[in-house]
């Protein structure tokens, strides 16, 4: 599958960055400030916010109107990782 290449938005403020963390209950220390956030897309769009490893295990979604939030950045999902982390947990294994 060729998804083409990837489109990417200006990297969202620091605000805006702590209000969508906060929309998942990820505190302000949690994000990562050396690392942009912002919507990244190769068909869907994604908003991208890098978080601490205690921020990646807290993130849930903790306001009903995600969606329309995320609709007003040009957003469809969001995406939340830490990149100092791999995918799969330590034990896990993929099918």
């Amino acid at each position: 599958m060729n998804q083409g290449p990837a489109s990417m938005s200006a990297p969202l403020s620091p605000d805006a960055a702590l209000h969508f963390a906060a929309a998942l209950g990820v505190r302000p220390d949690q994000v990562r400030p050396d690392l942009p956030s912002q919507v990244v897309s190769t068909g869907l769009p994604y908003l991208i916010l890098p978080v601490t490893t205690e921020g990646l295990e807290v993130s849930h979604v903790a306001i009903p109107d995600l969606p329309t939030k995320l609709d007003k950045i040009g957003a469809a999902f969001i995406y939340v990782l830490d990149p100092d982390r791999p995918e799969a947990a330590p034990g896990t294994t993929a099918a």
